[in-house]
Parts: structure tokens; sequence; C-alpha cells
């Protein structure tokens, strides 16, 4: 009798719902024409390795209609990775009570609860945690990207909303900054040169103050 014999053993009973143990393993292996002693039956069952907890991978997210507007696109992609990124430090909290028994507990110099380097629970351990830990860190990335992604297009959706705010409220400083823009392409020697980029300065200084100044708040909504 191997080692692989009692496991597939070990693997008929759980299918037909009986309890694992030296007795029913022993009735197993007489039933099939195989002795066996229940001493062997039990030596040989402690050595089969516990099965792998496996990483669950994140669920995708329900499908949802997407939003027009891409603020809310980004923000729905920031909450998908939130709960991703969720998900996976509850993997490593898991991983790392698993991993405790890798190391066990120091005390009075003496090593207790730690599993023998050579037992396979020990490298099961050790790999989940390995997994558990790359699981996080992409996701941790995946979130800062997202957060990152949405800030950029909730400054750009404001800054929209401030040049047309200014746009309806303030059209002579838009029509100033575009004509001086005209222009300085179209000034030719050095004093009309000169003269183009003095007020193309003052021009643009006014408006931007305008649109740095126009109550339009990061939603792009009027105060």
């Amino acid at each position: 009798m191997t080692l692989d014999d009692v496991v597939q053993a070990k693997q008929a009973l759980e299918a037909a719902g009986e309890r694992v143990s030296g007795n029913s393993l022993v009735q197993y292996f007489h039933r099939h024409g195989q002795p066996c002693a229940k001493r062997t039956a039990l030596r040989l069952l402690a050595q089969v390795p516990p099965p792998t907890p496996a990483l669950r991978t994140p669920p995708p997210p329900a499908p949802a209609p997407v939003p027009d507007d891409p603020v809310q696109v980004a923000a729905a992609r920031v909450v998908a990775c939130q709960s991703d990124l969720d998900e996976a430090r509850a993997q490593m909290r898991q991983a790392v009570i698993e991993h405790a028994l890798v190391r066990g507990v120091l005390h009075d110099n003496r090593r207790l609860c730690a599993l023998d380097p050579q037992d396979p629970a020990a490298q099961v351990a050790v790999q989940m945690a390995e997994d558990a830990t790359q699981l996080y860190r992409n996701c941790w990335q995946e979130y800062r990207s997202a957060q990152a992604h949405l800030a950029q297009v909730q400054a750009a959706q404001q800054r929209q909303a401030q040049e047309a705010w200014v746009a309806q409220h303030a059209p002579h400083l838009l029509a100033a900054y575009l004509q001086a823009g005209d222009a300085l392409q179209a000034a030719e020697g050095e004093r009309a040169t000169y003269v183009a980029k003095h007020r193309m300065h003052q021009a643009t200084f006014d408006y931007m103050t305008a649109i740095a100044q126009a109550p339009v708040g990061a939603n792009g909504t009027t105060h």
C-alpha cells in the first residue's frame, strides 16, 4: 500500500459522504480485495497533504449601463477597484493566519507551534502568502491609478465648465485673448512684436484669472 492508494481511498470515501478514519480505510481496502492494517492506514493518512487553499479571484463587477458622463465612468472604476482591494486585503489576512504556523512562536528559546519545513502544509502556506501579496499589490496599483484618473477627469470637467462660464459671462475677455493671439502671430518687426507680446500677456492674465475665479465647483456646477 502506498500514499497514493490512501489518497485515492480518501477521495472515494469523501465523495461517497463517508467519514475518513482508520476503520473506514481498512474497510474500503478490504472491499477492494487489498489487505490493510489500521496502523498503516493511519500512518499514511497522516502524510496526506492538506488541500491547497485556493485564492479567490475578485469577482467581476455586475454589468451595469455605462454612463455617458466621464466622471461617472471614472468614479465607477474607483468603486470597482476599491472592492477588489478589499477582497485582496481579506485574502492577505487569511494568508497571514496560515503562515503563522510556518514560524510558530518563540517561548523560552524554544520554537513552538511551528510546522516542519518539510511539511507540505508549510509550503502551501508560503505559496499562499506570496500569491496574496502579489494580488494585493496589483489591486493597490489599479486603485491608485483609478483615483488619479478620476482626479484628472474631474479637473478637466471643472476647467471646461469654468471656460464656458467665462465665455457666457465675460465674453470680452475671451475675445481679447483670442485677438491678442492673432495679433501676436501677425506682428512684424521688433516694435510690433514687443507690443503684441505685452498685450498677449495682459489678455492671458485677465482671461486665466477669470477662469480661476469662475464660480464653478469640482463637479462642474455653478455655485
